[in-house]
């Protein structure tokens, strides 16, 4: 189900979206993101957007590091699109070397 959204989800498993959300994020809470170790070439940050709740309302983003040799997600954050959550997330990569850094282009 990789690429699926709540509604395929729930569609496939044959339940309520809303089971579908609450048994997700209880998953999410009893398991720690993946930690990376070690020294990466080239990271690249690139953020999305998804609506959360009502539409118009809840605009939530999420920002991510990958590696762009392994194509590995090094590290995640969500939140508004401002300073503070980007902070947050290279507080994530602090503990990584990291060679260069690029950013995917971001529209405003």
């Amino acid at each position: 189900m990789r690429g699926s959204g709540i509604r395929n989800t729930s569609n496939v498993l044959k339940v309520n979206a809303i089971t579908a959300i609450i048994v997700l994020r209880l998953w999410f809470k009893t398991h720690l993101e993946p930690s990376f170790e070690g020294t990466h070439e080239n990271v690249i940050i690139d953020e999305m957007w998804r609506w959360v709740g009502k539409r118009n309302e809840s605009k939530q983003w999420i920002w991510y590091a990958y590696c762009a040799d392994t194509r590995k997600i090094l590290a995640f954050q969500i939140g508004k699109r401002n300073d503070k959550t980007c902070q947050k997330l290279f507080k994530k990569l602090s503990h990584l070397t990291i060679k260069h850094y690029s950013f995917e282009e971001i529209m405003s």
